[in-house]
Order: C-alpha cells, then sequence, then structure tokens
C-alpha cells in the first residue's frame, strides 16, 4: 500500500495510516424527480437544497415542545448531481439528545456528536450527514455570529445549516457551505404553515327516541332544516314582544285611572275647605242679631279661623 508522506502512523509500531477524506457518493437523479413534496431552497450559483414538508413540520414541532431552550440535531440526506449541476435531499432530521441546550444557546459535546451521527447513519443507512441545524425562541430565524463561526466547520459545499424559529415570520431558514450563504425559497407550493394540532373527538350517539316525562309519549328526534329553524325562533320572538306590550298597556291604563280617582278626590276636598273658610258662609245665631258690628265681625273672624283649622 502506497503511503503518504503528509500523513504520519498514529503508533510508532503500527502499519496504518489513514487514506484521506472519503468522496461522498453522488447520486445522478433528476431534482424534479428526487423532491416531489419537499421545499427547495436555492443559492446564487443554481445549488439547491430540497428538505421534505414533514421534516420541517417535525423540526418546528420539537422546538415548539422544548421551549423555552433551544434544539440541536444534524440532517441526514443524499447528495445528487444532474445536468444542472449539484443539490441534496435531505431525508430527515436526528437529535443531539445530549446537547446542553438554553434559552440562548445550545452546545454539544465530542461524545454527544460522535453519539448522533452514529445514530444517523443507522436510521438513514441510505443517506449521509449532510448538515446541522438548531433553534431559536422568540428572536428570528437567522444566522448570529457565533452560528456563522460554527458554519466555517462545514466546508463542504454541500454542508447546510438549518435555524428555525416556531414564533416568528419566517419561521426556516436554510444556509449553505462555510461561508454561511443564505439560500432563498423557490417552492411554487403555498408557504409553509405552522404545525397545527387537530384532536378529533368521536361522534356523540343519535337518539331515536326521547322519552317525555312528564306526558310518558315518544317524541322522535327529526332533522330540521335551519331556515325553519330561523322562522319559528322570529315567530316566538314577535309573540313575546306583543305578550309585552299588551301587559305594558294594561299596567298604564289601570294606572292612568288610579291618577285619576286620586285627583278627583283631592278636588273635591279643596272644594269643601274653601267653602268652609268663606266668610259669607259663616252666618251668626239670632241671638247676636242685635249686638253692634264690631262685636258680629270679631265672631265672623275666629269662625273662620276655627274653619281653616
Amino acid at each position: 500500500m502506497k503511503r503518504d508522506a503528509s500523513f504520519i502512523p498514529l503508533r510508532p509500531n503500527s502499519d496504518f495510516v489513514p487514506l484521506g477524506r472519503v468522496t461522498v457518493q453522488r447520486i445522478r437523479i433528476p431534482r424534479g424527480i428526487a423532491r416531489s413534496g419537499y421545499r427547495v431552497y436555492r443559492g446564487k450559483d443554481g445549488f439547491e437544497a430540497a428538505i421534505p414538508v414533514h421534516v420541517l413540520d417535525r423540526i418546528l414541532t420539537g422546538a415548539r415542545n422544548s421551549y423555552p431552550n433551544e434544539t440541536l440535531w444534524r440532517l441526514a440526506g443524499k447528495v445528487c448531481d444532474d445536468s444542472e449541476g449539484l443539490h441534496v435531499v435531505v431525508l430527515g432530521v436526528v437529535r443531539d439528545c445530549d446537547a446542553n441546550c438554553g434559552p440562548q444557546s445550545v452546545a454539544s459535546s465530542n461524545a454527544s456528536a460522535v453519539s448522533t451521527r452514529d445514530t444517523l447513519r443507522r436510521v438513514y443507512s441510505d443517506g449521509t450527514d449532510v448538515g446541522w441545524g438548531h433553534s431559536h425562541v422568540h428572536c428570528g430565524a437567522y444566522f448570529s455570529a457565533t452560528d456563522r463561526e460554527n458554519q466555517r466547520h462545514w466546508d463542504r459545499p454541500h454542508s447546510l445549516g438549518v435555524v428555525v424559529d416556531p414564533w416568528s415570520k419566517p419561521n426556516v431558514a436554510v444556509y449553505r457551505g462555510p461561508e454561511s450563504e443564505r439560500l432563498v425559497d423557490v417552492t411554487e407550493a403555498a408557504p409553509l404553515r405552522e404545525t397545527e394540532v387537530e384532536i378529533q373527538r368521536p361522534d356523540a350517539p343519535q337518539r331515536t327516541q326521547v322519552r317525555s316525562k312528564s306526558f310518558g309519549s315518544g317524541i322522535r328526534q327529526r332533522n330540521v332544516h335551519p331556515v325553519v329553524v330561523t322562522v319559528f325562533a322570529l315567530l316566538t320572538m314577535f309573540v313575546a314582544f306583543e305578550w309585552g306590550i299588551r301587559v305594558v298597556r294594561k299596567d298604564l291604563g289601570r294606572l292612568d285611572d288610579q291618577v285619576r280617582l286620586i285627583g278627583q278626590k283631592q278636588s273635591a276636598t279643596s272644594t269643601n275647605r274653601r267653602h268652609m273658610a268663606s266668610p259669607t258662609s259663616v252666618e251668626p245665631p239670632a241671638c247676636l242679631l242685635d249686638v253692634p258690628d264690631i262685636a258680629l265681625e270679631a265672631y265672623r273672624a275666629s269662625q273662620s279661623r276655627v274653619a281653616n283649622e
């Protein structure tokens, strides 16, 4: 075996010499066939990365469930080639469960990274490690300065870096290569919507017959047209309104009669009082007809005061 002078044996007495970087296997397949049901992100030089919609949904759901901490994972995919150039098809993701995750940062150890890479190779035996990804919490889907520095370690042109933030718009951003070139979403389909969990409850059993407790008769449940229900409700409201108006009118009539009677009584009382208080109504007795006028006037004044009292 021919040795490369640039490599040094790992042990002094060992004949093992690394052969260098392994060439990534490329599959020749048209990109239109390889990425149906995918979201496509394109670079300036025509490079494209296709990520399945269900994988993005899974990533967003995992990031949402890990709140308030961030998440870290690796991308498994295929590096493909066709007449238009290089493109990558993502197969899935493997989460780094042993990473140190916090609300504003996430870090992985060497042992955790090796374990995650081994899991990726076992689960996606038909793919390879094509990049990494992590999530943000309420700060937007974009690469920070630290993220760009980490992306420099992925020096292959097809290496991807994905960042998601389920609480921002847009919620997914894809970068490529050591220069962290941001790829543009060129998918013709509708934009990726947030995952919505829909709970389907079993339908309640339909009752064919309801027994009346008061009459003991059976009332069958029937389907009634909504228009009929609306008309019935309007008629019920109209009848109730008319009945209320009649009751109010009857009460007002009774109140008017009572007010009229009270007025008549007060009028009669005031008339009687005026007759009693009038000086002409006070006639002196026959025994006082021969007294002087001054005594007669005094008698009439005293009778008027008594009547007023």
